[in-house]
């Protein structure tokens, strides 16, 4: 049997729900959101939801999923990024710069993200 991957979903607007509904098919797949305030999560879905970054990190999410905007990814990926966490950014303007790329690059292979 397939090892359960954790993967970390931050946000649960539009891309949000699609990936966490798509993932949540897969019993490969454990998925937990992100989300902005408490009440912002419907009631049944099978997901888990918090409202907490470092409560999420401190599951240790096998992968992160930014799904809300370029100022959360450019928050919250480094920080990911140095925990050896890979991160997507669905918001790819966030990497628009070379020293937000440069930042990101160097991370990384601090951390093997």
């Amino acid at each position: 049997m397939p090892e359960l991957r954790h993967i970390g979903i931050i946000g649960y607007g539009a891309i949000g729900r699609q990936l966490a509904g798509r993932l949540l098919t897969d019993p490969k797949y454990r998925v937990t959101v992100l989300v902005r305030r408490a009440g912002d999560e419907p009631a049944s879905t099978g997901l888990s939801f918090t409202t907490s970054l470092p409560e999420l990190l401190a599951d240790c999410p096998d992968l992160i999923v930014e799904a809300a905007s370029a100022e959360t990814f450019l928050t919250v990926g480094p920080r990911c990024l140095a925990m050896g966490i890979d991160v997507i950014a669905a918001s790819v303007g966030a990497l628009n710069t070379p020293e937000t790329l440069r930042l990101l690059a160097d991370i990384c292979a601090t951390s093997g993200a």
